[in-house]
């Protein structure tokens, strides 16, 4: 099986960024604004890699014929 490098960062990026914003709202902490700004940034980039990059049964999309 062969996995794609780009939607397991996206897929990382997405729990890591979610779980420190979420953390941080749900525990009631006083997190540090670089931290959450991170935790943000994380959040909103992960889901971006994670489905420009992703591909169904592992084909392309000119073996699809989306594009020629």
């Amino acid at each position: 099986m062969k996995t794609s490098w780009k939607t397991t960062i996206g897929g990382l990026l997405s729990a890591v960024g979610t779980a420190i914003v979420g953390a941080s709202v749900a525990l009631d902490l006083v997190t540090p604004p670089a931290l959450l700004w991170v935790g943000y940034l994380m959040s909103a980039v992960g889901p971006v890699l994670l489905g420009t990059s992703a591909r169904d049964a592992n084909k392309s999309s000119q073996d699809h014929g989306v594009r020629p």
